[in-house]
């Protein structure tokens, strides 16, 4: 349930943010909403694959997650004109932190994989 409440959580600042940010960047916010929601999904798949109960994405935690989104919604509140640079790098970062876990987690199911076979 932590992980299902951690994304909706995210959601929820998403949502809201999508009607503060210009026009010109919601199409940008979206494709970001939707890497974070690949990233929780994939969470929730390796969670139950494994049968273990991860925390961390690469040694960033749910609380580090958060306080990221609390900056990231400061930023956008105090200084909206850097919010076509913010919304850009965020979404870079998260394609970057997801591809890696894809990576990382493929590596690992597929040697897991290979010793259930020689066994």
């Amino acid at each position: 349930m932590d992980h299902f409440f951690d994304y909706i959580f995210f959601v929820s600042i998403i949502g809201a943010l999508y009607f503060i940010i210009p026009l010109s960047r919601q199409g940008l916010f979206v494709v970001f909403g939707l890497l974070l929601t690949m990233l929780f999904v994939h969470l929730h798949i390796v969670t139950i694959v494994q049968k273990t109960f991860s925390i961390s994405f690469h040694r960033i935690g749910p609380s580090e997650l958060r306080m990221m989104g609390v900056v990231f919604v400061l930023l956008i509140m105090y200084m909206p004109t850097v919010v076509f640079y913010i919304v850009g790098v965020a979404t870079i970062i998260v394609c970057i932190v997801l591809v890696r876990t894809l990576y990382t987690t493929q590596k690992l199911l597929a040697q897991k994989d290979m010793e259930n076979k020689m066994s």
